[in-house]
């Protein structure tokens, strides 16, 4: 079992490969804060100690009689002592059995501080395409400040129609609205962040871009806390069994006594043997039963798991390559800058200029939806293999 912990350990510390992300401290924050992982950590210990607890010698049983007989001064007593012990084997599969559910317990754990981290992640990731877009309507806005200017100054000189300085402040409008939109989203995802038990920093630099992630197709290695957990619950469920069929074997009692009759003390030894219970045949079967149920959902689970990483990875694939068509023309803000420019040499009419500025708008946000969408399928693809991005 200690295998399983030391690869895992590891297997979630970080990918050999990736640096630290800058976000790597605030997904800590919230799985080292969670109270679910917390108190899953206190159950996994009390029931090891309860485990331990209850596979120990019980108190020795101690006796005493004190007869006497109508209308004689005759007496009688005895006095003993009466230890039971179960069948050698008992105590040390019952301890490996619970070693063996601790360490399967402390696995599927780590399961879930993987889970809490996703989440994190998938909302750090928002926050970082929320401030990309907030980066873009910022620079048209910038854009459209400088061009409403030049067409209200074109309109006073009566070189512009009003049609122009209407469509300019219509624009400044949507523009508002879609900023205004975009720092409440930011704010809500910050708040969600926060209820995660998340420790923030001060600013937004942090979130101005997107960190590194492995983008590698789903292999035995890279699914390793999965089938971890799938080994670990097997070999908890097998040591469960070979206990439960040790405790068919007769128990031992051995005592001492002293007794005092007739005026003569006795002394001697008294050995029991406890006979197993009926019922034990039907608990055998039902640990076999529980083993191989466990062993199928668990075997199940893999298989889902592993399909679903597939088509992660496949999606991955695809939003990259659709990602590179955009990137060329729409991967960064520099087309509004040639827009502006193309509108101060003439070339293009306020109503035109507008135009290309909405049909710019519409294959920028494709690529930053490809870009953001890419981000959490790599983010769900990588859940298992590190706690950080």
């Amino acid at each position: 079992m200690r295998k399983y912990h030391i690869i895992c350990g590891l297997l979630l510390s970080a990918l050999p490969m990736a640096a630290e992300s800058p976000f790597r401290p605030i997904i800590a924050s919230v799985v080292d804060g969670n109270n679910t992982i917390l108190a899953g950590e206190a159950s996994i210990s009390a029931a090891l100690e309860s485990a331990r607890a209850e596979n120990t010698l019980e108190g020795p049983e101690i006796e005493f009689e004190h007869l006497w007989a109508s209308g004689s001064s005759d007496k009688k007593w005895n006095i003993g002592v009466t230890q039971e012990f179960a069948w050698p084997g008992l105590y040390s599969a019952r301890s490996a059995a619970a070693r063996a559910d601790a360490e399967a317990s402390r696995l599927v754990l780590l399961g879930v501080k993987a889970d809490k981290a996703l989440a994190a992640k998938q909302l750090i990731i928002d926050l970082v395409n929320a401030h990309a877009r907030l980066e873009y309507y910022t620079d048209v806005r910038t854009n459209l400040d400088r061009i409403a200017a030049l067409v209200q100054k074109s309109y006073d000189l009566g070189e512009a129609t009003i049609l122009d300085l209407r469509k300019t402040k219509l624009a400044l409008i949507d523009s508002d609205r879609a900023l205004t939109d975009i720092r409440a989203d930011i704010a809500t995802l910050r708040s969600s962040l926060e209820g995660l038990g998340a420790a923030l920093p001060e600013g937004d630099a942090v979130f101005g871009a997107y960190p590194v992630q492995d983008c590698s197709r789903p292999t035995r290695e890279t699914d390793a806390l999965l089938y971890a957990i799938h080994d670990a619950e097997t070999a908890a469920s097998a040591a469960k069994s070979k206990a439960v069929r040790f405790e068919a074997w007769p128990t031992l009692a051995v005592g001492y006594r002293h007794a005092f009759e007739e005026n003569q003390h006795f002394n001697g030894l008294s050995v029991a043997l406890r006979l197993p219970s009926f019922s034990q045949g039907k608990r055998r079967r039902a640990a076999a039963l529980e083993a191989e149920a466990l062993s199928m959902e668990t075997s199940a689970r893999i298989v889902e798991e592993t399909a679903e990483n597939s088509g992660l990875y496949s999606a991955a694939v695809a939003l990259a390559a659709g990602m590179e068509r955009y990137r060329e023309l729409s991967g960064d803000n520099s087309y509004l800058s040639l827009l502006a420019k193309a509108y101060d040499g003439g070339e293009l009419t306020v109503i035109d200029y507008l135009n290309e500025v909405n049909l710019f708008t519409a294959a920028r946000l494709n690529y930053l939806d490809l870009e953001y969408r890419y981000n959490q399928t790599l983010a769900r693809l990588n859940r298992y293999r590190s706690m950080d991005f």
